[in-house]
């Protein structure tokens, strides 16, 4: 856990495990403390973007794409990701991978496919090699979970709020266009995504 998930000695290099790096360099340190200076006054214009973006969204497309509902205990929101859930019906049926596609090429970086469904991560696959006491479990049925990592979720970064009001009206601007042209999209994929769904098909 604690050395980048990297594998002991002698154990075989193929099977993942869980793991995570906090270390940095000095170097990254340095340009860190630089920016920290910056962390409020950057927390403050995300979030009155996000506030803008959200309202207009609603007002341009009426639909369709629409922001997650925070969490009433939520007193202070870090947008680090603005997430959204896709319904299909609201632009002609368009999967989710020929939307990404689209606004992408009206220069809106987004992601789709982002996360596995922890109940589709090898990690926690029931290998009775691995871990003696799942023998003869199945795979869990999340299905909720599952619709939203590979059909409803996207992601759009953080760095889109950051600029003035004008760049996030560009934003809607790019999502109205996709959704006002979507049934001539019908075919059209992200071929990053496609080729991650399918993967993720031949794994199951």
């Amino acid at each position: 856990l604690a050395n980048c998930g990297r594998q002991r000695p002698g154990r075989r290099a193929d099977t993942p495990v869980v793991g995570h790096n906090y270390r940095m360099t000095d170097l990254q340190a340095a340009i860190l403390e630089v920016q920290l200076s910056r962390l409020e006054q950057q927390h403050e214009l995300r979030n009155r973007n996000v506030a803008r973006f959200e309202r207009a969204l609603d007002q341009a497309i009426g639909g369709g794409l629409e922001p997650l509902a925070p969490d009433p205990r939520i007193t202070r929101q870090a947008a680090y990701q603005v997430v959204l859930r896709y319904r299909p019906g609201g632009f002609a049926d368009l999967p989710r991978s020929a939307l990404v596609a689209a606004l992408e090429a009206e220069g809106v970086p987004c992601d789709a496919h982002f996360y596995d469904a922890l109940t589709r991560s090898r990690l926690f696959a029931p290998d009775a090699r691995r871990y003696p006491a799942w023998a003869g479990r199945r795979q869990a049925a999340c299905p909720v979970a599952e619709r939203a990592a590979y059909e409803e979720a996207v992601w759009l970064p953080h760095f889109l709020f950051l600029g003035g009001e004008r760049d996030v009206d560009q934003v809607v601007e790019a999502i109205a266009k996709v959704k006002e042209r979507a049934v001539d999209l019908v075919g059209f994929e992200h071929p990053a995504i496609a080729r991650q769904e399918t993967a993720r098909t031949r794994r199951e």
